[in-house]
């Protein structure tokens, strides 16, 4: 009987502390795409139509935003002709261990941002491929 008595007081308890709203909603102009929390910083980092975002929940408010990186039509087709490939495709964020960057991938090219202010720190448009940025630091 205690126990079905402790059960029922945690179901109360839960139930009535239990968050019903959101602290914060953000209204964006497109669908956020991609969304990751860093880690080391605590910074969330929003990808939503041609922006991306770095949003600090400690002062509730967007704290950075910055263009997409785009290529011109001119290096898609040459990508198409070269490999036969479509191209366009990306991947979500990524933290990099241990520091307060973010890498991603847009149109088959690498972009490290540092997530504290937006900076673009690393791009290897027109350079070799790389894979992981977690060897270049």
């Amino acid at each position: 009987m205690k126990i079905i008595l402790l059960a029922f007081a945690l179901t109360i308890t839960f139930s009535t502390v239990a968050q019903r709203e959101a602290d914060e909603v953000l209204k964006f102009d497109n669908p956020v795409k991609d969304l990751l929390v860093v880690p080391t910083t605590g910074i969330a980092v929003i990808t939503e139509g041609d922006k991306i975002h770095g949003y600090s929940p400690k002062d509730n408010k967007i704290i950075w935003s910055a263009d997409a990186p785009k290529r011109n039509s001119l290096e898609i087709i040459a990508e198409i002709n070269m490999t036969g490939g479509i191209p366009g495709a990306t991947a979500d964020f990524m933290a990099i261990e241990d520091t307060p960057f973010v890498q991603k991938f847009f149109d088959d090219s690498m972009y490290v941002f540092n997530s504290t202010n937006g900076e673009l720190l690393f791009t290897n448009e027109g350079k070799e491929r790389f894979f992981e940025a977690s060897y270049l630091f």
